[in-house]
């Protein structure tokens, strides 16, 4: 049982990995400029100054999304951050979900 663990793991390393490799050729960030938040492999991930979770690399190489629509996306979660909008996941985003116009944002930025 012990062994299989082990292997599970390892397994889940490299897979959690090569999402990221693919993830940041899609996107084209070089990988020098990469790591995982706190060396903890699945979880936060960061590729030049702009940050993914696992389950958001995965729904964007998934879906194809337009490479464009990460960086709306991750612009728009850091415009709203401290406020009482929740941000939705990327997977929402990409389908449509509602979102505030640039005019909301400006307001909600006074």
């Amino acid at each position: 049982m012990k062994y299989k663990i082990k292997e599970a793991l390892e397994d889940y390393t490299k897979s959690a990995d090569r999402i990221a490799q693919l993830w940041c050729i899609k996107h084209g960030f070089d990988r020098c400029d990469t790591y995982w938040v706190a060396d903890e492999v699945g979880g936060m991930f960061c590729a030049a100054n702009y940050f993914a979770d696992m389950q958001t690399m995965i729904d964007d190489l998934k879906y194809n999304a337009p490479k464009e629509e990460f960086l709306k996306w991750h612009d728009y979660c850091i415009d709203i951050h401290g406020t009482d909008v929740t941000a939705p996941n990327f997977w929402s985003w990409i389908k449509g979900c509602p979102r505030l116009s640039e005019e909301e944002l400006k307001v909600l930025k006074i």
